[in-house]
Parts: C-alpha cells; sequence; structure tokens
C-alpha cells in the first residue's frame, strides 16, 4: 500500500521509511528542521507540528507530538509545520508574538511554542496560556511566552483560516511491514 501524507500542503509519498519512523524523523529527513527532538518522550514540545482534525463540519488545528507519532499513523493526514507559517512573507502572527514579546533566547523550543501559540490563535474562542502546558522553555522562562499568547488576537484571514472551512482528512486503514492501523473494531478484530 502507498502511504502519503500531506506536508505545508504538499502531497509526499512515505514509502521507503520503516514502520516505527517517527513523523519527526521524517519531516527532518523532508528538509523541515524546525521541529526539534528534545526528549524524544513527548513531554518537552520541541517537536509540535500541527494536524488537522475535523470540528463540526470544518476543521481545526490541533498540536501534536511529532515525536510520538510513527509515520503510517499520520497516513493520508494533513500536518503543518513552523515553515509554513511565513513561508518567506512576513512573520505570522505566533511568531512576532514571539519576536515582539521577547519569547525566545536560545531558540531550541520556539519552533515548538510557535505551532502551539498558532494552533491556540486559531482555535474558537479567547488565546488561553494555558494550551501552551506541553511546551517546555529552559532559557527565557514562561513570562514572555504567555505575554506572546495573551498579545494574539482573532486569526487573520487567509489561507490558514479558510483551510479551516474544509473538512479534515479522514482515517482509512492502513497495512504496511510491522504496521497495521484498523479504523473499526471490526477490523482490529
Amino acid at each position: 500500500m502507498a502511504l502519503h501524507l500531506v506536508v505545508n500542503g504538499r502531497t509526499l509519498p512515505a514509502d521507503g521509511f520503516p514502520a516505527q519512523t517517527t513523523l519527526l524523523d521524517f519531516l527532518r529527513a523532508q528538509g523541515l528542521t524546525g521541529a526539534k527532538e528534545g526528549c524524544a518522550e513527548g513531554e518537552c514540545g520541541a517537536c509540535t507540528v500541527v494536524m488537522l482534525r475535523p470540528d463540526g463540519a470544518g476543521s481545526k488545528y490541533v498540536p501534536v507530538n511529532s515525536c510520538l507519532l510513527f509515520l503510517p499513523m499520520c497516513a493520508g493526514q494533513e500536518i503543518w509545520t513552523v515553515e509554513a507559517l511565513a513561508n518567506g512573507a512576513a512573520l505570522a502572527p505566533a511568531q512576532q508574538a514571539m519576536v515582539d514579546t521577547a519569547g525566545s533566547q536560545c531558540g531550541y523550543c520556539t519552533p515548538g511554542f510557535v505551532m502551539s501559540l498558532f494552533a491556540e490563535q486559531y482555535r474558537r474562542g479567547a488565546c488561553d496560556p494555558h494550551a501552551l502546558s506541553g511546551n517546555l522553555c529552559r532559557c527565557t522562562g514562561y513570562r514572555p511566552i504567555a505575554d506572546a499568547a495573551a498579545s494574539l488576537g482573532e486569526a487573520p484571514a487567509g489561507p490558514f483560516r479558510d483551510r479551516m472551512a474544509a473538512p479534515a482528512p479522514g482515517f482509512s486503514p492502513v497495512e504496511c511491514d510491522g504496521f497495521s492501523r484498523p479504523v473499526t473494531l471490526t477490523e482490529c478484530f
């Protein structure tokens, strides 16, 4: 079965990678090096990317730890990384907020925080700094990062907001060497 996923709006083949390859390692092999491996246990958030998930008739951006997801788990899914936010243009609001509040020192955790801030800004409702509790910072401290979250307003109009009006990709069964993703209990048994 051919595996693929959509990363930053582009469909990428995922065949040829061992089933236990993490989403993080796959992304980094594609040259998308913003997400980092900090703890490899899903506790620091340096590897945070967002996945499009269903939200009523539309979709929402959900932060996920790319170090914990095996590549076949993400087959057919839509993933966005920090590299897609500015895409060579002006910084995205979440990125600019981190700059404006001095929310970064060494920068290792910054892409993960930015992606969590991005997902939170695009969540319907006010931005909640507690939504960043899955990200750790050892240099800057949390006040400037919480200030960055508090400074974010409504998600700006544009392709990221427009994308939320369309449904997220669904899950289909995946079978590959060393991995099985059934989508029903019957398929599982």
